[in-house]
């Protein structure tokens, strides 16, 4: 299934431990997060006819954002998005184009729905422009996401991130964006330790 989808655009993206800290439980090098940027969800979704479509925006979906249970609230999510939406602007922006991301998040998700709405992030309701030629209910039932809140940001280059001086050209093959390394430096905080963990429900049991 990966491979079809990489084969039909999604790129997926990687997010590696890169803290040498002896004292971390976790091996550097080994992902704490995952995320995928697909084009596929629009198939089908589109309502113009395929010579009447409108390339003047580029539509790209959020499929799954994904942070190891240890190592949240450090930043990881927010890095992925910054990749993906890099990688979407870099790749497909030009000076008559408009690249938007849309993404689905669960009724009642306030975290998720803070997250994505936050300033930083900047994900709000679509626009009547950002919905025009576009089936929503469509889009939803090809991502699996029917009774979801659609959210999108249409990306300019005062809103994304660019990382390390890289950037993404139309050499750029999905097989090396999928191991683009995200490096978590230590101020994005540390992985909760293992013996940190068994005090912690060594308490609990005595309460």
């Amino acid at each position: 299934i990966a491979l079809e989808r990489s084969e039909a655009g999604a790129v997926a993206f990687l997010a590696r431990w890169q803290n040498s800290n002896e004292t971390m439980t976790v091996a550097v090098g080994a992902a704490v997060g995952a995320a995928e940027l697909s084009p596929v969800e629009f198939e089908g979704a589109l309502l113009l006819e395929e010579d009447d479509i409108d390339t003047s925006r580029v539509r790209w979906y959020v499929t799954d954002v994904v942070t190891s249970s240890n190592h949240r609230r450090m930043g990881v999510a927010n890095l992925l998005m910054d990749e993906m939406e890099r990688y979407a602007f870099l790749r497909s922006e030009t000076e008559t184009t408009s690249v938007t991301l849309y993404l689905h998040v669960k009724s009642g998700n306030d975290a998720a729905m803070a997250f994505y709405q936050n300033p930083k992030r900047g994900y709000a309701k679509p626009t009547r422009d950002e919905l025009m030629g576009l089936n929503v209910d469509k889009l939803a039932c090809n991502a699996g996401t029917e009774g979801q809140i659609l959210l999108c940001k249409t990306l300019a280059k005062d809103n994304v991130v660019v990382l390390n001086g890289h950037y993404y050209n139309d050499e750029t093959t999905a097989a090396e964006t999928a191991t683009t390394v995200l490096a978590l430096a230590t101020g994005f905080g540390k992985p909760k330790a293992k013996h940190a963990q068994k005090k912690k429900k060594a308490k609990r049991k005595r309460k």
